[in-house]
């Protein structure tokens, strides 16, 4: 390889990664379910008095997907965003947590957005902003860690929301997840919204969610309708 195509190599990634940052804002067309009057007469109760989301801001979901033309981290990040414009604020306590790691080295680099703390909207939504990509590897296994850890004082009961490509992890998120549940017991789900369609990936995420003892594996399309958005919330955060 030629130092001309290395350097056009390296000028293409530096673009991908500057490009999926510049991107976070959410979609000005998004109109979101307003739910709060179902939380406030009762018709939708609180289940989780306590949720954390882990995005993953690996080098992998840089990636676009063919015939999407977004990168993974993106639409993600979009998903977040939609999740919070719609989440009516019950009194949870929240969190949001990355999942990343520096090109070449298999480190965590999983950082603390926001939280733990009284959830609310316009903070949380600042706090996403300030969520990037990174390079290398995904620490999945060291960011369930961590979210176990950041919630160890939480009081009732805990749901941990994660959004992933399921791909390049380094450490065993499957036993971590089990760790969590057993530290937790009851208390714990453990939801899992797939980014993309990865096989491997979606296997290893299945294993996630099933090592949490109760919630499911989704994928990104169920929460492209303000809609499907408003079913998942209500689905995870309430009952």
């Amino acid at each position: 390889m030629t130092a001309k195509t290395v350097t056009r190599a390296a000028i293409a990634l530096l673009f991908l990664f500057i490009t999926a940052c510049a991107a976070h804002q959410p979609d000005p067309g998004f109109k979101p379910v307003d739910l709060s009057a179902d939380a406030r007469t009762g018709k939708i109760v609180r289940k989780a008095d306590n949720f954390m989301i882990i995005m993953d801001a690996s080098q992998s979901m840089a990636e676009p997907d063919v015939f999407k033309g977004v990168t993974r981290f993106n639409r993600a990040w979009d998903i977040v965003a939609r999740i919070n414009a719609t989440l009516p604020n019950v009194g949870f306590m929240a969190a949001l947590r990355s999942a990343s790691g520096p090109f070449n080295f298999n480190q965590s680099v999983s950082k603390l957005y926001y939280g733990p703390t009284r959830y609310d909207r316009q903070l949380y939504k600042e706090a996403m902003e300030h969520a990037i990509l990174s390079k290398g590897k995904t620490p999945l296994a060291d960011s369930i860690n961590l979210a176990a850890k950041d919630l160890s004082y939480a009081k009732g009961t805990v749901s941990v929301l994660i959004l992933s490509d399921g791909g390049n992890n380094v450490g065993d998120p499957v036993l971590a997840a089990k760790k969590m549940k057993a530290a937790y017991g009851d208390r714990l789900c453990i939801n899992v919204i797939q980014i993309g369609e990865n096989v491997a990936g979606k296997k290893l995420l299945s294993s996630i969610v099933e090592h949490g003892g109760c919630g499911e594996l989704s994928a990104e399309a169920d929460l492209a309708t303000a809609d499907g958005v408003a079913d998942f919330v209500k689905k995870v955060f309430f009952e």
